[in-house]
């Protein structure tokens, strides 16, 4: 597909098959993308053995399996939860953005700010 218009039909050998293609190049993109990743340019997010599960007995069985998953995902977790972290501290909104957005509202600051002090005077008694 190309800007919502179906551009190419087949299988995946028909289309690979095709080196000038939209689909080919999709697909070279894809697999440049993923081999950089496995690089080092990020972290991989694939499971990997973990080594706590090495030190379970092995005579465990699906025991020690559980174990071992529970560890993987565990990581799993921390690592998403550590990647959104740190886009959350990277994305700064601008104050002027946010004013811009409530600027309709702007009328109703003065009004909304003298009834919040008459209420806040009036609440304690």
């Amino acid at each position: 597909m190309r800007s919502g218009c179906l551009v190419e039909q087949g299988t995946h050998e028909e289309l690979i098959g095709k080196p000038e293609e939209v689909y080919h190049s999709l697909v070279a993109a894809q697999q440049a993308a993923a081999s950089e990743a496995n690089k080092g340019g990020r972290p991989s997010l694939l499971r990997q053995p973990s080594n706590v599960s090495s030190s379970v007995p092995s005579h465990g069985g699906p025991r020690a399996e559980e174990q071992s998953k529970l560890v993987e995902s565990r990581t799993e977790k921390e690592i998403e939860r550590e990647r959104i972290d740190a886009i959350a501290k990277a994305y700064k909104v601008p104050w002027r953005r946010i004013f811009a957005l409530s600027k309709p509202e702007s009328g109703f600051y003065i009004p909304a700010l003298l009834g919040a002090a008459v209420f806040g005077s009036v609440m304690p008694f």
